[in-house]
């Protein structure tokens, strides 16, 4: 299937083809009949470009021509310009554009990056694209600079490992977009001698000035850096190029280092557009199963909680009444401590049967405005006499007062689990720390400890109900389900990770309306 723009074109285009609604006219609204016809989401979308495309000789929007135009069955339809291979997304501003190119070594790691997306490979594709900004000045202007199209104004300054957290965020979003691929102009060896001369000047200049040639790299392929797009440009800083004045390295070893390394400007032979098109794809059903498989799961958990609950509960309730009944009546010592075990031992699986049935249904929630750090420190001193016996340092980090809207109930709950969890990791002989944080309207408890530690599968299974983690030498149990629960009834959420030594475990919650 061929795609195309047509920008004079007053008929409508044939079946397989994109061209412009508007008789002689390069850039024309959509009819109010056919903005009648498309959603409000697309619409925006269109109104920005003020562009209407055709596929298959219906309108669409760049969100169902993105769509289109990475369908697997086509692929090998001419949908993008070859050109675009070897050109990274547009950047905007206003109506213009502008291309910088992408080197064949960025290619090969940015594809890396997308086709692993594991979390195990997080760091390994972080330290890759911290080394691959410092090497490469197209990718670093692009890093910045797409960070700097919006009305909002970015911060201040950026640094290099900001900036490969960002594309690795971002980049299957970023080389997705098929609005940013089309009108792509064409690239011949004029254009690459001149990106190897900037790339070897760029070189030369300490990280932190090499956004000045910026307007240079955007003028190959592109109208004049207009400025008050460059009042938008923030400065860039990297932490490991810090270093003394007096020892200021040799610019020609620098210009001798950038002769040793050249960068290769060529058309790379993967369509990085259309590789970030079917990750996004296959991230978007991935989420969509999962989030349909939680819903399932729930569901199933609340019938098989109804029938437990009333299954089990009613033969733990005549263990507890008998045992209780036989220890009144018994005088030997031993034996009144195996009924009291035995009581024990009943309570716990009823007290396991209530988590169950609170994940299943939890109660709905009663806000009052409270002090998260005040309850904290007071579930961490009800739990200091369980620590001090079996030798573990337990305290909570000095913080503000944090007010929220929120269940003191319910989170006093949370916050026990948290501790409690924490307390049987470690055993004995170790140290558990509680803090509190605040970003906006965002609050976070998180509790950290000196335990073994988890696994990646008990990681991603801890606030699932039907998971067991003991087998890694941490009772995970339904406490940290409990958790979950909680937090997302206050719009929030939990999560299970590991630090120096031990595991963090922690939860946030929205702050609420405190008026």
């Amino acid at each position: 299937m061929n795609l195309s723009v047509k920008p004079r074109d007053n008929t409508l285009p044939r079946s397989g083809r994109v061209g412009l609604l508007g008789p002689g006219r390069a850039l024309r609204k959509p009819s109010p009949g056919l903005r009648a016809r498309l959603s409000q989401r697309e619409r925006k979308a269109e109104l920005n470009v003020a562009t209407c495309y055709y596929w298959g000789g219906l309108p669409c929007s760049f969100h169902r021509l993105e769509a289109y135009a990475t369908w697997p069955l086509c692929s090998t339809a001419r949908r993008i310009p070859s050109s675009s291979m070897s050109l990274l997304p547009c950047l905007r501003w206003s109506r213009s554009r502008w291309w910088l190119p992408l080197e064949k070594s960025t290619a090969d790691l940015l594809a890396d990056v997308l086709l692993d997306a594991a979390e195990t490979a997080a760091e390994r594709h972080r330290g890759a694209l911290r080394e691959r900004l410092r090497a490469d000045p197209a990718l670093l202007i692009y890093a910045v600079l797409r960070g700097a199209e919006g009305g909002r104004r970015p911060p201040d300054v950026v640094s290099v490992p900001r900036l490969a957290d960002r594309l690795l965020r971002r980049l299957p979003q970023w080389l997705g977009e098929a609005d940013r691929q089309l009108h792509t102009p064409g690239v011949d060896a004029g254009h690459r001698r001149r990106w190897q001369e900037l790339a070897r000047r760029a070189l030369q200049l300490p990280l932190e000035d090499r956004l000045l040639t910026a307007p240079q790299w955007l003028r190959v392929l592109g109208p004049p850096v207009p400025p008050s797009w460059q009042s938008y440009w923030p400065r860039l800083r990297d932490p490991e190029e810090t270093r003394d004045p007096d020892e200021a390295r040799d610019p020609d070893e620098m210009w001798a280092e950038a002769e040793t390394q050249p960068l290769e400007y060529a058309a790379p032979t993967l369509s990085l557009h259309r590789l970030a098109g079917l990750v996004r794809r296959e991230r978007s059903l991935r989420e969509r199963f999962d989030a349909r498989l939680a819903r399932e799961k729930l569901a199933s958990l609340k019938q098989f909680a109804y029938g437990l609950t009333h299954e089990i509960n009613n033969p733990l309730a005549n263990i507890v009444t008998r045992s209780q009944q036989l220890q009144a009546d018994e005088s030997d010592p031993q034996r009144v401590e195996s009924l009291e075990r035995v009581v024990a031992q009943a309570m716990r699986a009823h007290s396991m049967l209530s988590d169950v049935m609170f994940f299943a249904h939890p109660p709905r929630p009663r806000p009052v405005k409270l002090d998260l750090q005040a309850l904290v420190a007071d579930v961490v001193a009800q739990a200091q006499a369980e620590a001090e016996r079996v030798r573990i340092d337990l305290h909570v980090a000095a913080g503000d007062a944090l007010f929220c809207h929120a269940d003191p109930a319910l989170l006093h709950d949370a916050v026990a689990a948290l501790v409690r969890n924490a307390l049987e990791a470690v055993g004995s002989d170790g140290r558990i720390v509680a803090r509190c944080a605040a970003e906006g309207n965002r609050l976070t408890v998180e509790v950290a400890d000196s335990g073994p530690g988890v696994s990646e599968e008990a990681r991603r299974h801890a606030f699932d109900p039907y998971y067991s983690g003991r087998e890694a030498g941490r009772g995970l149990g339904l406490g940290l389900c409990r958790v979950y629960r909680v937090a997302s009834l206050h719009q929030g959420g939990a999560e299970l990770g590991g630090g120096l030594a031990g595991c963090v475990a922690r939860f946030w919650i929205h702050r609420g309306d405190l008026l």
